[in-house]
């Protein structure tokens, strides 16, 4: 049975992945384009905010996959210790 912390880990992984590939592909984007002078600070501050955007996600997938990591590993404990307190 797969946790909700597994699913928001992929859900998490996919969106930071995508947004830091949207900040990168906008810088190539600027500096092939040539923006105007007085442009870059509005294409500055919008690639930085897409790209913490995405390492904010990618940190928040990062505790999802630590906290169903966790939950597993303590599933599997409870299991072997019902194995082991049960008499026959």
């Amino acid at each position: 049975m797969r946790s909700h912390h597994f699913d928001k880990f992929i859900r998490n992984l996919m969106q930071g992945f995508i947004f830091l590939t949207a900040g990168i592909f906008l810088i190539f984007y600027c500096t092939f384009n040539g923006i105007q002078k007085f442009d870059w600070f509005l294409w500055a501050a919008g690639i930085a905010v897409i790209i913490n955007t995405g390492l904010f996600f990618l940190g928040s997938a990062f505790v999802h996959k630590v906290k169903a990591d966790f939950i597993r590993r303590q599933r599997k404990q409870r299991e072997e210790y019902q194995e082991y307190t049960i008499e026959p």
